[in-house]
Order: structure tokens, then sequence, then C-alpha cells
């Protein structure tokens, strides 16, 4: 017979931690609110002030309190940025850990874009419009910008390799017309006819 493997409890600074996070997600305090001091929370949850202060470590290591020195935890402001950076950490370590591969991350972007895309023609102002009319505009110029740059160093290439090509000739030529005329003057043997050299 085998003894059933016991469960561990979470401890008192997560249970806690827990807790004051489903109070502040519910609305009890929003951005911007003090939480009640160490002291006080102590007293409500009724634990140490050891366990709040590694409670608050959690909920300040999620992003969700900042605490001032001197001042208390006060609840933060959630930015977009935070938010963002946070999914693409959780993805990263998804694709690392093979539980999430480029099919899966596919459909969701197709899923999340597609939704957007419908909320954005429903929602969009004429100054939206406006915006995104300026966007396609930079975005033209941007691309014939890079385009002209591209030319104008395939044309500068091809320039030099024609220049290059050019002195390369000239070169040749220079050197078969000093040889002729060295072999004219010194009465060298001549290929094309068996004429005796000039004194």
């Amino acid at each position: 017979m085998e003894f059933t493997q016991l469960q561990r409890e979470p401890s008192l600074a997560s249970r806690v931690t827990e807790s004051m996070l489903a109070t502040i997600a519910s609305g009890g305090f929003a951005p911007g609110d003090w939480l009640p001091s160490e002291r006080e929370l102590s007293d409500q949850f009724g634990v140490s002030r050891t366990v709040i202060r590694e409670a608050v470590r959690g909920l300040e290591a999620k992003g969700v309190v900042e605490v001032r020195s001197g001042r208390g935890v006060r609840v933060a402001h959630v930015s977009s940025s935070r938010v963002s950076e946070s999914l693409q950490l959780y993805l990263s370590g998804a694709q690392s850990q093979q539980l999430l591969g480029p099919p899966e991350i596919s459909e969701v972007r197709a899923t999340l874009e597609l939704r957007l895309v419908e909320l954005a023609c429903e929602k969009a102002t004429e100054a939206d419009l406006d915006e995104i009319q300026a966007s396609l505009t930079d975005m033209a110029a941007a691309a014939t910008a890079v385009a002209a740059a591209a030319m104008s160093v395939r044309l500068a290439w091809i320039s030099s390799r024609s220049a290059s090509v050019a002195f390369s000739h000239a070169s040749s030529t220079r050197r078969s017309s000093s040889v002729a005329r060295t072999s004219l003057i010194s009465g060298g043997p001549s290929s094309c006819c068996d004429c005796a050299p000039l004194r």
C-alpha cells in the first residue's frame, strides 16, 4: 500500500498576495489609491508585518503596486507597454519550452488582428482616417526613398565597373602599342613578315 502525496499549502505571504490582488482587480482600490499602512494590513489579515512585506514585494514584482519609501504603497497604473513586455516575455518562454510554436502563434494573431480590423472600421473617426492616410503616405515616400537609394548604389557600382573595364582596356592598348614601337625600333623579328630590320 502506498501513501498519498500531500499537497503543499501556499505560504501565508502568497495567500495575502492573492487576496490583495483580488481586491485590487475587483475595483476595491483604483490606480493611484494608497493601500492601508503595513500595521493596518497586518491587523486586517492577522499576520505579521514580515508576511505583509513579502506580499507587497510580490505585488510590486507583478507591477500591481508601487512602493514609495516613507510614504507607503500605491496601486500602480498599468501601462500598455508593461502588458506588452509581459506578453513578449511569456511568448519567449513558451516558445523556448516548446509550449507554443509558430502555428499556434499565427492562429492567435490571425484571430486577434481580424477582430481589431473590424473594431477599427467601426470606431474610426475622421481624425483616425487622416492619421492612417498620413502614415500610408509616409510609408510610400520611405519606400520610394529606399528604392532611389538602391538605384543610386547600383548605378554607382555600374559606373565604377565600367570605368575599371575602360581603364584596363586602355592600359592593355598602351602596352601593346609600346611593345610594337619597341620591336620596330630595336629591329626585332616580326611575326607578319621576314623583312630585314631598318638601318
